[in-house]
């Protein structure tokens, strides 16, 4: 039910048969979070949040780290894919982190925020909005 309503997301105007199918994938999704709040912690906590915000509509980077750490309450942790999974994040954290810094170095040594009064002076967040949708290392220079 869960991947029904993710999927309705990607409808376009005018298709009523997903448009359907997110009204009733709501629905019942709303009516098992009520049921089963103190029941499946791990299935209700998925849920809920996917009803705040779509899947895609989020950054995907962002999202990894909290499904990390829901994925630590879950009944069927797999320790090494839980493993793997920070290391990865760990290891991409570590390469964005030091982009950033060679970034703001070039920022300071250019000396544009102080030059022109009218740019504005936010290097860590321009930063960000690329990373939160191509996160990948390899898409780096």
């Amino acid at each position: 039910m869960l991947y029904l309503y993710e999927a309705s997301f990607h409808s376009v105007e005018g298709e009523s048969i997903l448009d359907a199918a997110k009204a009733f994938a709501t629905k019942h999704l709303k009516e098992y979070i009520k049921v089963n709040r103190g029941k499946d912690m791990y299935l209700s906590t998925l849920v809920s949040h996917a009803l705040e915000l779509p899947l895609h509509w989020r950054m995907l980077r962002m999202e990894a780290r909290w499904f990390i750490e829901v994925y630590q309450q879950s009944p069927l942790v797999n320790s090494i894919l839980l493993d793997l999974a920070k290391l990865d994040f760990n290891l991409v954290q570590a390469t964005h982190q030091e982009d950033l810094k060679h970034a703001s170095r070039w920022w300071k040594r250019t000396g544009l925020g102080e030059k022109l009064g009218f740019i504005r002076d936010r290097l860590a967040e321009n930063f960000l909005w690329p990373i939160g949708e191509l996160y990948e290392p390899y898409y780096g220079y």
